[in-house]
């Protein structure tokens, strides 16, 4: 009908069908819905790491990349690899200053080492990720952070029950961090840990929605992992801990000023929210909607 011509021998088309395949350097398995790497990106890591104890700086950048490669396609705990991320930053910054240094012989730390080789494992080991089924979010959640402390409302948008929560950071927090809390790079990654911790549990919707007016937490909830701060992997590390073989999270931005948890992280009792209308902002905003509330205000 559309004109074209197969190669192969049609006369069995059942023959030619196949539901699983590499492409791009990608296995895919349409039976399972499971992802993994190509045999060939396998044998190319391995070669590599059997050759980690002669690796120039250059070399040692081709593995990095590899283990890069495997970054989304498997589940990989990239928080744990914190050592390797903020070494590979750090080693960037010298051959961009120092080109010249790139076949030089390459000094790896050695507090880098267990964690590149743990990387370097879990890619060498291939187990195949489940793909998350791409549906709408039935559990959308609006987190806050302040100096005074944290909150959350959410809204399930099967039964249409709303939660909110909200609590002055505890004194272990205040005296194990002190003025840290009081920056927003420190204390909103910290709310959304806190607000997944008190909300959720198993009986909850798997797709879930996350949405904070934290760019950065944003970011690094959604890559795993930040190269520059400590604190933030360790949220993402529990996170992945707790929640990661029960739900499928995104996370988005919100607006300050329309973020309906904006109240409750700065003490103001869960009662005085106005509970159906942080519903409906959660409903219009955080489920997709394009719709915006510059009047709006979370008490």
């Amino acid at each position: 009908a559309i004109g074209a011509t197969l190669n192969e021998d049609v006369s069995t088309i059942k023959d030619l069908v196949s539901q699983e395949g590499d492409w791009s350097g990608i296995h895919l398995n349409m039976r399972t819905k499971c992802v993994s790497l190509a045999q060939k990106a396998v044998d190319k890591t391995n070669e590599s790491w059997s050759r980690r104890h002669q690796w120039t700086w250059r070399k040692f950048a081709a593995h990095i990349g590899l283990l890069f490669w495997a970054w989304g396609i498997l589940e990989l705990p990239m928080a744990e690899f914190f050592p390797v991320l903020r070494f590979v930053s750090e080693k960037g910054r010298m051959l961009t200053e120092h080109p010249e240094l790139w076949d030089q012989q390459a000094v790896i730390w050695n507090s880098v080492w267990p964690a590149l080789q743990r990387w370097t494992e879990l890619v060498l080991r291939n187990q195949p990720r489940r793909v998350p089924v791409d549906e709408e979010p039935q559990l959308l959640i609006a987190t806050d952070a302040s100096a005074y402390g944290w909150g959350y409302v959410a809204v399930n948008t099967v039964t249409g029950q709303v939660y909110v929560h909200g609590e002055p950071w505890s004194h272990a927090m205040r005296r194990y961090h002190g003025a840290r809390i009081g920056q927003s790079t420190f204390s909103e990654p910290q709310g959304i840990r806190a607000a997944l911790c008190h909300l959720l549990t198993l009986d909850m919707p798997r797709r879930i929605r996350v949405a904070t007016d934290s760019t950065v937490s944003v970011a690094s909830y959604n890559r795993g992992f930040n190269t520059h701060s400590h604190h933030i992997n360790d949220c993402l590390m529990k996170c992945k801990q707790l929640f990661g073989d029960h739900f499928d999270m995104d996370f988005v931005h919100i607006e300050g000023a329309t973020n309906p948890s904006d109240g409750v992280s700065r003490g103001v009792n869960a009662s005085e929210v106005d509970r159906e209308l942080a519903a409906e902002v959660l409903r219009r905003v955080v489920g997709g909607a394009q719709a915006s509330f510059p009047n709006y205000h979370p008490v």
